[in-house]
């Protein structure tokens, strides 16, 4: 007599694999979501010494062509 159980079952998930698989799935969004805030922060803070290093670079370049450095502000 043939065993029909054992092909039936190789077919398909059970519910405890469909929720493994549902959890694996859920951990590695919370760690990619967890991810972005600091990722943000770090590239918002790149920016910042990107602009200061372009006006210190712009105050260097007006000292050395005027030998003097500017009296204003605005």
């Amino acid at each position: 007599m043939k065993n029909t159980n054992s092909t039936s079952r190789s077919s398909g998930l059970t519910l405890v694999e469909v929720a493994i698989v549902l959890v694996l799935i859920g951990l590695l969004i919370g760690i990619g979501a967890g991810l972005i805030g600091p990722l943000t922060k770090k590239i918002k803070i790149n920016e910042t010494r990107e602009t200061v290093d372009s006006a210190v670079e712009s105050v260097i370049s007006y000292v050395s062509a005027n030998k003097c450095l500017p009296n204003n502000l605005t």
